[in-house]
């Protein structure tokens, strides 16, 4: 996942500039799977379950070279679901982010094209089960221009790497997954500037201040061991929770200006929930230490306002936030974010460093050993 983060934010970031200097043209697609989206199994208690398709929405941006050659990414929403005897149906919510490059073959009404690149995806709503975050696709399709638009239509077949385990499960996700795919794109007016002069694109790194967890004792046996395979002897072990170490956070930003120095900013963060578990006897003896990390999504929306002093801009912003949770255990999706910082100029790169406090929302039922609800981390913002 870490993996992931960063390619997204080298991405956006990294090479923006030097991308908007090509043909850029931005659109959206929709589709459904073709394929099953899990191998074929039964439950332990004989109950069987069947694929089901689903559809899969989202955005695409595509630059093109001299020729016939270009490079499209996309940003796919795909839940995988499965459907059983009231309530054991289950989905999986996936986010797939394909690269390929793309050759067309010219033709005076319709234009054939090949395509193949790498893909990776983010997970949540996992349900025990752990679906790998990369692969590899290739398609073929047609497209047509319509004044400004152009319309295709792609079969694309991708192949993941195997699921992520850490005990054995009867369930797997399909490696080999078949797609249909129908999008539109429209060139945009400005290369230099292809969302106009309001919108800016990059990324934001930095780290949390505040340790994950905190530290907690108790003889109950803790929810960060559910799926760790890991047996203990009931009543005669005492845990001892507690937060892991910092975590590096990253992902891509857009912020949109408004009038009398306001803008609104949305991001995609990528953050592991870092922890661990001690085991010891009741003589005393450590018996063992498990360390985890759960990955999580913050997809904060930021309302910011700026003031001119000097060269910098001091800014205070404030908004709601939302994160996509991983087995992460007694955390609620949605809370509350505020943050403060100077944003400066360097050309049209602007650097954006601040502090940011978010307060998530409170789990039901309450235990101690529950990720803090309290947040603080120290981000900066990159941006053209």
């Amino acid at each position: 996942m870490r993996v992931l983060a960063l390619s997204l934010a080298g991405l956006l970031a990294l090479p923006v500039h030097a991308l908007l200097a090509q043909n850029l043209a931005f659109g959206g697609v929709l589709g459904a799977n073709l394929t099953p989206n899990f191998q074929p199994f039964y439950s332990a208690t004989g109950i069987a379950y069947t694929n089901t398709h689903t559809l899969l929405a989202g955005v695409e941006a595509e630059w093109s070279f001299a020729g016939a050659i270009s490079i499209e990414a996309d940003g796919l929403y795909r839940r995988l679901h499965e459907l059983g005897i009231p309530p054991s149906a289950f989905s999986i919510v996936t986010w797939e982010f394909p690269i390929l490059a793309k050759c067309r073959f010219p033709r005076p009404r319709f234009t054939p094209f090949l395509e193949a690149g790498p893909s990776f995806r983010a997970t949540g709503n996992l349900n025990d089960i752990h679906p790998s975050h990369y692969g590899f696709t290739a398609g073929f399709g047609i497209e047509r221009q319509v004044g400004r638009l152009r319309l295709e239509t792609a079969v694309r077949y991708t192949h993941w790497a195997a699921d992520l385990h850490s005990i054995p499960s009867d369930i797997r996700t399909s490696s080999d997954q078949l797609e249909l795919l129908v999008g539109f794109r429209a060139p945009s007016l400005s290369n230099t500037r292809p969302f106009g002069a309001h919108l800016s694109l990059g990324a934001v790194a930095g780290t949390n201040l505040t340790g994950d967890f905190a530290t907690v004792s108790s003889s109950q046996f803790p929810a960060a061991l559910a799926n760790s395979g890991i047996t203990v002897q009931p009543g005669k072990e005492t845990f001892v929770d507690g937060a892991g170490p910092r975590s590096f956070l990253a992902g891509p930003l857009a912020a949109w200006e408004l009038p009398k120095r306001f803008s609104v900013e949305v991001e995609a963060v990528y953050r592991p929930l870092r922890s661990y578990v001690q085991a010891f006897l009741s003589d005393g003896r450590q018996n063992f230490t498990y360390q985890d990390h759960r990955s999580t999504w913050e997809f904060p929306i930021l309302a910011r306002h700026r003031w001119r002093i000097g060269r910098g801009e001091p800014f205070i912003e404030l908004g709601p936030t939302f994160r996509l949770l991983q087995d992460v255990y007694g955390a609620e999706p949605y809370g509350i974010a505020a943050g403060a910082g100077v944003e400066t100029r360097a050309g049209r790169l602007k650097i954006a460093p601040g502090m940011r406090f978010t307060h998530w929302a409170r789990s039901e039922p309450a235990a101690p050993a529950n990720p803090r609800r309290g947040e603080v981390a120290v981000l900066t913002a990159f941006s053209f």
